[in-house]
């Protein structure tokens, strides 16, 4: 019962200490990025890009006829037929 609560409390640490240096990598790699981009010049300027907003842009007109309407007009077909 012991060794099980103390092997928790050590997992529960490592998850904590790889989440943390996980996070530093992915903070120092970002800022190496950024650094590449300000030293070359690229004149981009940084957004914060939401994945969401594609989901209410226009995507042209609608088709009102869609493919699965068009199947369930058709006729069906005799169960003799070979395919």
């Amino acid at each position: 019962m012991l060794d099980e609560a103390k092997r928790a409390q050590v997992l529960v640490q490592f998850k904590d200490i790889f989440y943390n240096y996980q996070q530093r990598e992915q903070n120092i790699k970002a800022a190496a990025i950024l650094a590449t981009v300000e030293e070359e010049g690229y004149g981009v300027i940084l957004q914060k890009v939401h994945s969401e907003d594609e989901l209410f842009i226009a995507q042209g007109d609608i088709d009102s006829e869609t493919e699965w309407s068009r199947w369930i007009k058709q006729k069906p077909m005799p169960q003799d037929t070979d395919i």
